[in-house]
């Protein structure tokens, strides 16, 4: 648009200085070879005529030609200038990212943001960045992000909080399901000597203890008792001494050992060595129904 009105005001300069000259500069418009002077002074002194006719109609025509020509030269002009502007608006335009590093963005964030901004708009990302209401929208999907996130980030602290605590008290779940139970079991803690003459490690009994059985399952059980003197490490077998659900010896590894207040002797969890599992299921088995019998 710029360039059109420039090349309208040089044709509007072009047709007033054209249309001047033979006003001010007859005799330099019509001379424009030799034969035109020589025609010019022959006119001057002949006065008019049909010759004379003839000269004015040439130099008429000479003027339009060249007014025609001036006008043309500056159309031409002008089209070089539309068509170099209309070159430089059809330049590429900015990438989102590239517009997003430019409004001080670091790579790292115009990537993020692109990826935010193109799913919101997928045909028309670079808006929200350019815009004042695609901004607002960026900024409100941002702040449920970052909620989201928060909420996530506390969720995972909390989980966080309590392996911390878990692994602090020493506590270890077992995984298979236990069962209730109350049973009086005899114990008794095994303690390693050297190896014997074939390599093998010797283990040997120390007095056995009384105890009554908490809980058990498939991996563990939970024994209470006064007198066992064992810690964390300890090998410890133990059967039970009941008349009417018995088992045979089952060799566990102390885990933890847990001590409550106002209760009588220490809590001992246990994991099976190796146990007999069919044996194992056999006595949860009949625990469950002695405790369905009971309730």
């Amino acid at each position: 648009m710029e360039g059109r009105d420039r090349s309208v005001s040089n044709e509007t300069y072009i047709f007033i200085l054209t249309a001047a000259l033979p006003l001010v500069w007859p005799q330099h418009l019509l001379a424009i070879d030799e034969g035109h002077a020589k025609a010019l002074q022959y006119m001057k002194f002949k006065g008019t005529g049909s010759d004379d006719t003839v000269w004015y109609a040439l130099g008429g025509l000479a003027v339009i030609v060249f007014v025609l020509v001036l006008v043309k030269i500056s159309q031409w002009i002008g089209q070089q200038r539309d068509g170099t502007a209309r070159g430089r608006a059809k330049k590429v335009p900015l990438t989102f990212r590239e517009r997003a590093v430019e409004l001080g963005f670091k790579m790292g964030e115009a990537k993020t943001l692109s990826n935010i901004a193109g799913r919101l708009a997928p045909h028309s990302s670079l808006e929200l960045l350019t815009t004042d209401k695609g901004r607002a929208s960026l900024i409100a999907d941002l702040s449920r992000r970052v909620q989201r996130r928060e909420r996530e980030i506390k969720l995972l602290q909390g989980v966080k909080e309590k392996l911390e605590r878990i692994r602090d008290e020493g506590v270890h779940k077992r995984e298979t399901v236990r069962v209730e139970a109350d049973l009086p079991v005899w114990m008794v803690k095994k303690v390693q000597y050297e190896a014997d003459e074939n390599g093998e490690d010797v283990f040997t009994n120390i007095e056995q203890v009384p105890g009554q059985l908490i809980d058990l399952s498939e991996g563990g059980a939970s024994v209470r008792s006064s007198t066992l003197d064992a810690q964390v490490g300890d090998l410890v077998e133990f059967w039970s001494s009941d008349t009417q659900i018995w088992f045979s010896p089952l060799l566990s590894g102390v885990l933890n050992v847990e001590t409550q207040e106002g209760a009588e002797g220490k809590i001992f969890h246990f994991h099976f060595i190796d146990p007999p599992v069919s044996q194992l299921r056999s006595v949860i088995q009949l625990l469950k129904i002695e405790e369905y019998e009971v309730i």
